[in-house]
């Protein structure tokens, strides 16, 4: 009787522990949130969104409080979802309790069956490309058996030699690669009995070249692409490149041991340059009459010495403009054979640029060269000879052998370089996956890059065969100037290639002082305005610099259309001057449109310097001097008006002193060079830099950036009667400081006129040219 006593006891406790773990509250799971992605479905009709169904997340467990009872339960602010809603079953969502955890059942939801919660093990993805930039995203799922088909389109993917979270590894490299295994699969690179000639590698990719790939600062460390290699992956140091793409121009010395001395240019480094032509060297494909933007390409490397215009480059953006996305292919083949006892390897590399075969190169196959395959241990196959048969060789794929491009020494610049690949294919076989035609006139395209400037980014490959359609508007390629008519042109909708081209009329810009929608305030009629950073650019510096010494100046200039209506239609002075303007504004210099005996220059079509404490040099009479002085002043038609500003900064009883000099250029001739007034540009923070002593040394600095350059109209604010100011091709520039402009002037034009209206036409002859 006492042991039944003992073991219903016993039973009660176990069925008290049972309901009292039963009344403990489940832990809430937070709510995932699903990824649609657009698609269509078979039939071609509305799209349809495709997505993974929710899987409750596991419950996160806590030592249970203590329920007491009469819980005023808080329910949590997110939902507890269990099961998610499929596309054949609704789901159901409840509110835990903040206090004990329970399930508040007066809460629970269901959730409706979500039509577009399909579940899919098994996709089937065709990726897009650049070339193809639609794919799509195909599969069929487990619960409603729908088919499913998703739109994929293409996205630019770009690595950042900066970004500390990016794929760089070893601080200066960053490399695609795969091995000689993955990519033959279950075909051979070496020749097999039922394939005796075995397969060549064939290896692709497409690479947008940018400004920013040579943008670097610290050419000691010179960034370059090796853009097809071999290596060992049971013996990483065993690497061998055959072709290198140089990022920065390397020939002043600090990597004088290349073949390869300005960037965008091509060399091939694994090769003996002693050899003769054929013999471990380029072949030279000129005489196949391959040619690229009408260069000759293939030239033997050995005792080249060609400078840069008569090298084989591809994107070199000061001679040719290459910028944009290109595709690069390499095609490998190696053979072998026996020769007096011994395996004998043979073979060659090819190099095609958007499918035009570039270069041929033997394939450095010398067993007693230092930079062989051979020596190096990097053969995508290998021969024996067979032991049983003397006359027969026995073939080995390297599979550890790895292919690459790869992408050196660039994270130790201080500025960014932006890579940019896409669409990578490894192929055993007889052909590329992908076959591309050039595009000799691709369309202007830009890019947008992480930095937010806008880079090249034209197509100068495309699909082979198309079928060209005219995009509706057509593209200005070349704007047009005063002594040259620009072009427009039509491009291919499909493939980007040019297909017609027509000229565009050179249209000046027209200002007239009684339209006072053109005025700034009620005195001026501000014209043209810059802003120092947006004048200076980039990395340039008015002050001395390591590399600038001498510091740099600006030289502004601009094509004005001297006419009959600025002379004699104003009722006041207009007065046209260069401006810097700071917390005030002072002119370089100022053009008079009409005679004023009371002015500094008297004469209409004179100049006079509102800064200068000195002249320098200039026509003899002093200020306002007579119009017949100056360089085909006074006569009507189209002059081109140039000034340059250079400012220095010594040390002087321990302070900064500035000096300056304006010089005014007319037809490229020098009217004036003028000492600035120092102190009154100081006064009013007009200042090119600015400067400190510290530790007996000047420190130099940018100004604000709220200095601005002005072009600017005066004194026209009474003008009742037309008066036109024509102008065009204006530039802002850094130059050197004894930098000349390069026009000259014209004596006697020929004669044109430009009209401005239907009842007025001007005289409008070209009294300037280039040099």
């Amino acid at each position: 009787m006492k042991k039944l006593t003992m073991a219903l006891a016993l039973i009660l406790c176990l069925v008290l522990c049972v309901f009292a773990f039963a009344s403990c509250g489940k832990k809430k799971n937070t709510t995932t949130d699903t990824t649609a992605e657009q698609g269509t479905t078979p039939s071609g009709g509305e799209a349809t969104t495709a997505v993974q169904p929710t899987t409750p997340a596991s419950t996160t467990e806590k030592e249970p409080e203590e329920t007491l009872p009469g819980c005023a339960h808080v329910p949590e602010d997110e939902w507890y979802i269990e099961p998610a809603a499929t596309c054949i079953a609704p789901g159901s969502k409840v509110k835990l309790c903040a206090i004990c955890g329970q399930e508040i059942e007066e809460t629970r939801e269901v959730i409706p069956i979500d039509p577009d919660a399909h579940l899919v093990t098994d996709w089937e993805i065709d990726a897009p490309t650049l070339l193809d930039p639609v794919g799509s995203k195909k599969g069929t799922c487990l619960l409603c058996e729908a088919e499913l088909d998703i739109t994929l389109n293409w996205e630019l993917e770009v690595y950042d030699s900066m970004d500390p979270a990016g794929p760089y590894k070893d601080n200066d490299s960053y490399t695609f690669r795969k091995t000689i295994g993955d990519i033959r699969g279950d075909k051979s690179f070496a020749p097999t009995e039922d394939d005796p000639d075995g397969n060549d590698l064939w290896f692709e990719y497409s690479f947008l070249w940018n400004d920013s790939l040579y943008y670097r600062d610290r050419p000691e460390n010179l960034a370059e692409i090796r853009m097809f290699g071999f290596r060992d992956t049971t013996n990483w140091s065993m690497y061998r490149g055959f072709y290198y793409l140089y990022l920065r121009d390397n020939g002043d010395g600090f990597k004088t041991s290349t073949d390869c001395p300005f960037r965008g240019h091509i060399d091939y480094s694994t090769y003996d340059t002693t050899a003769s032509p054929g013999e471990n060297c380029a072949y030279d494909l000129s005489a196949l009459g391959n040619t690229l933007n009408g260069k000759l390409i293939g030239r033997y490397k050995a005792g080249w010495s060609g400078g840069r215009d008569d090298a084989p480059y591809l994107w070199d953006s000061k001679y040719q403009t290459m910028g944009g996305w290109h595709r690069l292919g390499f095609r490998y083949h190696q053979e072998a054979e026996i020769k007096e006892g011994a395996v004998a390897y043979t073979g060659y590399t090819e190099l095609y640029i958007d499918g035009v075969l570039c270069w041929k190169i033997d394939s450095n196959l010398h067993p007693t060269h230092k930079d062989s395959l051979i020596t190096k241990g990097v053969l995508p196959w290998s021969a024996t000879i067979d032991p049983n048969d003397p006359t027969k060789l026995v073939y080995t794929n390297n599979d550890h052998i790895t292919v690459e491009m790869r992408i050196d020494t660039i994270t130790s610049s201080s500025q960014s370089v932006f890579i940019c690949v896409d669409d990578i294919n490894w192929t055993c076989g007889d052909g590329f996956a992908t076959d591309v035609v050039r595009v000799e006139n691709p369309k202007p395209t830009k890019i947008t890059l992480p930095d937010g400037k806008e880079y090249d980014g034209a197509m100068y490959f495309a699909a082979p065969d198309c079928e060209h359609e005219a995009e509706a508007e057509a593209v200005v390629v070349k704007e047009a100037t005063l002594f040259e008519d620009g072009v427009k042109a039509t491009y291919c909708a499909k493939c980007g290639e040019q297909m017609s081209t027509e000229p565009v009329a050179y249209v000046p810009k027209v200002y007239n002082p009684a339209d006072l929608s053109n005025y700034e305030g009620d005195k001026s009629m501000l014209l043209l305005s810059k802003t120092l950073p947006q004048v200076l650019g980039e990395g340039n510096h008015f002050y001395p610099t390591e590399t600038t010494p001498d510091g740099k100046a600006l030289y502004f200039d601009v094509a004005i259309l001297y006419n009959e209506t600025m002379a004699n239609s104003a009722t006041d002075e207009f007065n046209f001057c260069l401006n810097v303007k700071g917390k005030g504004g002072n002119s370089f210099f100022l053009l008079t449109t009409k005679d004023n005996s009371t002015c500094w220059c008297k004469y209409a079509g004179g100049f006079d310097y509102s800064t200068a404490s000195e002249k320098t040099f200039g026509p003899e009479g002093g200020n306002g001097a007579a119009k017949e002085n100056y360089p085909n002043l006074g006569e009507y038609g189209w002059h081109n008006v140039g000034v340059k500003v250079y400012q220095t900064a010594s040390i002087v009883d321990g302070a900064v002193a500035y000096a300056g000099e304006a010089t005014l250029y007319i037809d490229g001739v020098k009217v004036w060079a003028i000492s600035l007034n120092m102190s009154k540009l100081t006064t009013n923070s007009n200042m090119l830099f600015t400067a400190t002593v510290q530790d007996g040394v000047l420190v130099y600095a940018d100004p604000s950036e709220n200095v601005r350059f002005q072009l600017r109209g005066d004194g026209i604010n009474n003008s009742t009667a037309p008066m036109f100011f024509i102008y065009g091709e204006e530039t802002w520039s850094v130059v050197d400081a004894n930098f000349e402009p390069n026009i000259k002037p014209v004596a006697d034009p020929a004669a044109a006129t430009y009209k401005i209206n239907d009842d007025l036409t001007i005289p409008a002859a070209v009294y300037f040219q280039p040099k």
